[in-house]
């Protein structure tokens, strides 16, 4: 399995190991902006020094054993991640909003894949009318919120 890394991040936390799961949306219409809030949250992580593993390699090993992005519980998650190799997971999810409203409401949870505990979680809404801007903003409040590798 390949892993995005940083020989910094090798030496503090050789141990550490993301897998960001594809984000749960229910309404079609949402998978554009869903797969921009992985990219980004994995952009988040890389630049924190954290070992990320490679989108491609995940989504391979997801497609091998049949796994459908909404039907995994919490315990197919937990054995994803450790099939995966992965000490950790992160899950994100949009929350069901009323669709005529122009925002989405997401949910992100650091999921320990050992002991199945949230380690942090981080709620964000974007406003679909200006989503890029609310995106990114959105990220700059993820990142503060991490603490500091």
């Amino acid at each position: 399995i390949l892993f995005v890394s940083n020989s910094k991040n090798e030496k503090r936390y050789p141990k550490e190991r993301y897998a960001i799961l594809p984000v749960i949306y229910s309404h079609s219409k949402d998978k554009k902006t869903s797969d921009v809030i992985r990219d980004k949250i994995e952009t988040v992580l890389v630049n924190k020094k954290y070992t990320v593993l490679e989108r491609t390699k995940m989504n391979e090993i997801t497609k091998e054993f049949k796994l459908a992005q909404t039907g995994l519980t919490r315990n197919d998650q937990i054995e994803l991640g450790k099939m995966l190799n992965a000490t950790n997971l992160i899950l994100t999810e949009i929350l069901e909003l009323n669709q005529d409203d122009k925002h989405l409401e997401f949910s992100i949870k650091n999921l320990d894949v050992e002991s199945g505990q949230i380690l942090w979680k981080y709620e964000f809404t974007i406003d679909e009318t200006n989503l890029s801007e609310s995106i990114n903003k959105a990220m700059e409040g993820l990142k503060s919120s991490i603490e500091n590798p």
